[in-house]
């Protein structure tokens, strides 16, 4: 009985599945596992470094890119809005992913840059928390009941006193562009302007816009006007037709309105 016992054991040990085998070789094997990764990871690297020669990126690019959760093809598109088109001019400190969402021509890429956005917001906003908090320990632990004294920062004037804010449609009669170019031009220069286009979806309405009100681009690179997408505003603000002008003191209160 217990010879029959013993062999069918024997048995069982030597029929072991493959593996099983494989696993125990896998598992003594740490260097071949360790070769295996760095191969990987430098074919990974010149991939990286072919991409970026293609696309005329340097170093530094392929860092940023990284840094802001994009491709390099991302990135390269970026810095060509920022270059030659009239974003750059708009707005000069511009993150990279808004630039981006901004010029996207389809509610896909605009919805991928969003996410995106939202995502290193809220991580900035976590690691900005958790050191304001061990701030917070710290100097507890250092100073204990002693008050601690914080001098306040100098206050700074806001660089414009109002706001005039311009609603009109994309489709804007000839009417409703006389009716925008005198309001611009009656703005005094205490008071910033920011145009907002209903209906536009694209980079080029905006563009558009600019070039039929023959808004002086230095203006705009002052940060005088402002030619931005509606994104719901009008609507929110209830207005009763289009073009319309709100003159809104700089605590955000309406102070004027007036319609074509």
């Amino acid at each position: 009985m217990m010879n029959r016992h013993f062999m069918t054991l024997l048995a069982c040990s030597l029929s072991l599945p493959t593996w099983a085998a494989d696993v125990t070789r896998t598992d003594t094997n740490p260097v071949q596992r360790q070769s295996l990764t760095h191969t990987s990871t430098a074919t990974s690297t010149e991939h990286t470094q072919t991409q970026a020669k293609q696309l005329g990126l340097t170093q530094r690019d392929i860092i940023k890119a990284k840094n802001w959760g994009l491709t390099l093809a991302q990135w390269s598109r970026y810095k060509s809005l920022m270059a030659y088109s009239p974003r750059g001019t708009w707005s000069k400190d511009i993150d990279p992913i808004t630039a981006l969402g901004v010029s996207a021509d389809t509610e896909q890429e605009r919805e991928h840059y969003a996410r995106l956005l939202l995502k290193i917001e809220a991580q900035r906003i976590a690691k900005e928390v958790a050191f304001e908090n061990t701030r917070k320990r710290i100097a507890q632990q250092m100073f204990k009941d002693q008050p601690i004294v914080r001098l306040p920062r100098p206050s700074k004037k806001p660089a414009f006193t109002d706001y005039v804010a311009l609603f009109a449609a994309r489709t804007c009669p000839k009417s409703c562009q006389t009716f925008l170019r005198g309001a611009i031009e009656s703005t005094p220069a205490y008071a910033k302007i920011d145009l907002y286009i209903v209906g536009a979806t694209q980079e080029s309405h905006i563009h558009q816009w600019v070039t039929q009100l023959a808004i002086n681009p230095a203006l705009i690179a002052q940060g005088r006007i402002t030619v931005n997408y509606d994104a719901g505003k009008a609507q929110q603000l209830k207005l009763k037709s289009l073009p319309a002008r709100l003159v809104v003191s700089h605590k955000g209160e309406i102070k004027d309105e007036t319609y074509h």
